[in-house]
C-alpha cells in the first residue's frame, strides 16, 4: 500500500496559518512593548511628583518666622511659573547634630531655571533645583556656595506655580472667601500702607500646580496643597541667632 503525501494546497493552507500566528504573536508583542513603555512613563511622571511635592511639603509645613529678617517668606511669579520661592524652614535635610550645635533653622531656596538642553520640537521647559543655607539672610542664602550648593530636584517641568492664602483679618468675612494670590512677600504692605502682622506674614495655606512632561506627548498635572500652622506662630517667635523667645504681651 502506497502512503499518500501532502499535496500543494495542504501547505499552502498551513503555510498561511502559521503566518497568521506569527502575525498575532508579533503584534502581541509589539502591543505589550507599547503598554509597558506607556506605564513606565506614567510612573516617571509620578514619582519625579511624588519627588517634588513631599520635598515641598516637608520644608513649607515647617515654614518659620525670624522677626528680624527680610524676606521671611517671598516668591517671584514670571510668565505664569513661579520662577523664585525662599523661605525659612526648620525641616532641613542636614543631619541634626546636637553636639556640634549646627543650627536647625535653614533658609530653602527653589528656583525654576530653563533647560537650554530641550529641543525647541518639544517646547519650553524648566529644572526645578533646590538650595538649603545655613545663611538665613536672603541677600546671602543665594549664593551658590560648596557650603549651598543648588541641585536639581527634578526636570522636564513645563509649569511649576503656586498660589498662597492670606491669613483671616477681617472677622466679618469668611475664610472661605479669600482670594488666593500668585506671589507672596511677607515684607509687604497692605492697603491701609501698614505692614502686615506677625500672624499674617506667613500663608495659611499654599496651593502647587505642577506640570511634568515624559518627552513631548506625555503631559500631567500634579496639584498638591500644603496648609501651614499660623497657631505656632504667635506663640514662638524666633530671632536670626535661632533662639527661640515668648512673644511680648502689653501689661495692663
Amino acid at each position: 500500500m502506497t502512503s499518500r503525501g501532502f499535496i500543494l494546497v495542504e501547505v499552502l493552507i498551513t503555510l498561511v496559518i502559521s503566518s497568521m500566528l506569527t502575525g498575532i504573536l508579533f503584534l502581541t508583542m509589539q502591543q505589550v512593548s507599547v503598554g509597558v513603555r506607556a506605564v513606565d512613563e506614567v510612573i516617571d511622571l509620578h514619582t519625579q511628583a511624588i519627588v517634588a511635592t513631599r520635598q515641598l511639603e516637608r520644608d513649607i509645613a515647617g515654614a518659620m518666622l525670624v522677626h528680624d529678617m527680610k524676606k521671611n517668606f517671598f516668591s517671584e511669579q514670571q510668565d505664569d511659573n513661579s520662577m523664585l520661592l525662599t523661605f525659612i524652614t526648620n525641616n532641613p535635610l542636614q543631619q541634626w547634630q546636637s553636639s556640634a550645635g549646627t543650627p536647625r533653622l535653614v533658609r530653602v531656596t527653589y528656583k525654576l531655571v530653563p533647560d537650554k538642553s530641550v529641543g525647541k520640537n518639544v517646547g519650553k521647559r524648566y529644572t526645578l533645583t533646590r538650595q538649603e543655607s545655613m545663611e538665613l539672610p536672603f541677600d546671602k542664602a543665594g549664593d551658590d556656595t560648596h557650603k549651598a550648593r543648588a541641585y536639581t530636584l527634578i526636570d522636564e517641568v513645563i509649569q511649576f506655580k503656586t498660589l498662597y492664602t492670606a491669613a483671616k483679618t477681617d472677622e466679618k468675612k469668611p475664610q472661605k472667601d479669600a482670594k488666593p494670590i500668585a506671589a507672596w512677600d511677607s515684607d509687604s504692605v497692605g492697603d491701609d500702607g501698614k505692614k502686615r502682622e506677625p500672624d499674617q506674614m506667613l500663608p495659611v495655606m499654599v496651593t502647587i500646580a505642577l506640570e511634568l512632561a515624559n518627552g513631548a506627548k506625555n503631559k500631567q498635572t500634579f496639584t498638591c496643597v500644603i496648609p501651614l500652622i499660623p497657631d505656632m506662630i504667635p506663640h514662638k517667635q524666633v530671632t536670626s541667632e535661632g533662639a527661640s523667645q515668648a512673644p511680648k504681651t502689653d501689661k495692663k
